[in-house]
């Protein structure tokens, strides 16, 4: 996705980055460096910069914040490949894959704790303080998560509960706090936070839906890690609300436990065939209409900038492109 409208920014992001990183040493430098690499799409630091443009200039204080998100981004993703157990991320193979469990353990903790460094040497305390309690709630989100594995009780709020806190939190204070940044005024700055996090339970939901018909060398990422470890999606708990006596009984048996490749393959096509994924996508586009709307009541001239958000809202589907749902 080209943004000509903050590629500068961008740029200088990866430039502190890669200071950042930088400054580690032998074997915390390799494993550090190895699990920045492979760069992902820096959605958060785009929202951030995008989300300061909106209302005013970007400045350093901009690419400080869209910094340590990504970091916190980064340690996120490698605890998750621990827990799921996730062989590749990025195209190659994962943190824990190529060097365990435990090193991997360490390395997502060490990149956490950067991140916070950076917050905190941001001068306004207010910022530091909010980026941390989100730190709080991806954790909660995560927990509530793999403590509810295998609960085939779990209804469809449970399900947004735990992809707000986890994802869309992250998501909805790189709006906020990129567009207090730059100015704007709280109720503004609310707004933006809520088309934030909107958007990211969509991002979220898509994700998961990916999970189900993506590629995996398409995404350069482990896929079926949901099902393999017990974590009810949206397209999942719809199909199981569908389901009444024998067959519902038959469906829980079999998610009961571990799937086997076979069993997996064969909920998936489930999935597939009877709409549940198709529909979880529609759930998620009506999520990313509502979020569009929010930022259309802000009554802002700035029309290229809105523009911006909205294609990078648009393209959260690009990896569903000629995906067979059915």
């Amino acid at each position: 996705m080209k943004l000509p409208l903050i590629q500068p920014t961008l740029d200088a992001l990866e430039k502190k980055l890669t200071q950042e990183f930088s400054s580690y040493k032998d074997i915390a430098a390799e494993l550090a460096q190895y699990a920045a690499g492979g760069q992902g799409k820096r959605l958060r630091p785009i929202l951030v910069f995008l989300s300061g443009k909106l209302f005013g200039e970007v400045d350093e204080r901009h690419i400080t914040l869209a910094s340590a998100i990504e970091l916190i981004h980064t340690a996120t993703l490698i605890h998750d490949d621990i827990i799921d157990e996730a062989e590749i991320r990025r195209k190659k193979p994962s943190l824990n894959h190529a060097y365990g469990p435990e090193l991997a353990v360490m390395t997502g903790d060490l990149i956490l704790s950067h991140a916070m460094g950076l917050l905190v040497s941001l001068p306004d305390n207010k910022a530091a303080q909010q980026v941390t309690q989100i730190t709080n709630e991806i954790c909660e989100g995560e927990m509530l998560q793999t403590f509810r594995r295998f609960h085939l009780g779990i209804c469809e709020q449970e399900y947004l509960e735990v992809i707000e806190k986890k994802t869309a939190s992250l998501f909805g204070v790189s709006c906020s706090v990129g567009a207090e940044f730059s100015g704007a005024d709280a109720q503004s700055a609310k707004v933006m936070g809520e088309f934030g996090r909107t958007l990211g339970i969509a991002f979220q939901i898509v994700d998961d839906c990916l999970d189900i018909v993506g590629s995996e060398n398409d995404l350069g990422k482990s896929l079926g890690t949901d099902m393999k470890k017990g974590k009810l999606t949206l397209p999942f708990i719809r199909l199981l609300a569908q389901l009444e006596g024998s067959a519902r009984d038959e469906l829980e048996k079999s998610v009961s436990v571990p799937l086997t490749p076979e069993k997996m393959q064969a909920l998936q096509k489930e999935l597939r065939e009877k709409g549940m994924v198709e529909a979880a996508i529609q759930e998620a586009t009506q999520r990313v209409a509502q979020s569009k709307e929010a930022l259309k009541g802000l009554n802002l001239n700035n029309k290229e900038v809105l523009d911006a958000l909205f294609e990078v809202a648009d393209q959260i589907f690009v990896p569903l492109q000629e995906k067979s749902l059915t």
